[in-house]
């Protein structure tokens, strides 16, 4: 069951974004926070190879945000809908919102995340249907 201390939560995040209060970023630029929590490990044929470590997340759809050393994170692994941690600088006592509980509010502060960011199929939507220069207006099939 949900807590109503972190729906608030969530609806707080939520009006911050909106209002850009707070900045995300996508989480594989924190290299630290991916290790510390195990999302990014580092195997033998890796440090072999030269190769970048392995991520185990969706790099497209995981953010974070660091509000005075705690980490904010939507966390999205392959398509399965996003979880919400808040991981405190000491990297114990982490508090896990999970998407059985606190899904819908989760996805709307993903969606809002998302459309801060570039996005290619929306340029490509938006510079074929707003524009508004002289020859999308005498012939709009062109």
């Amino acid at each position: 069951m949900a807590e109503m201390q972190n729906v608030r939560f969530v609806e707080l995040l939520i009006k911050k974004t909106k209002a850009k209060s707070i900045t995300w970023k996508y989480l594989d630029t924190n290299k630290s926070l991916c290790k510390s929590m195990g999302w990014m490990t580092e195997n033998l044929l890796a440090s072999l190879t030269g190769s970048e470590n392995t991520l185990h997340f969706n790099t497209e759809d995981s953010f974070f945000i660091d509000v005075e050393g705690t980490y904010v994170v939507i966390y999205v692994v392959g398509n399965d809908p996003a979880s919400l941690y808040v991981i405190p600088p000491t990297f114990k006592k982490i508090l896990h919102l999970s998407a059985d509980e606190y899904g819908q509010g989760i996805t709307r502060l993903l969606n809002l995340v998302q459309s801060q960011f570039p996005n290619a199929e929306q340029f490509v939507k938006n510079f074929v249907f707003n524009r508004n220069d002289e020859t999308n207006k005498t012939n709009p099939t062109d």
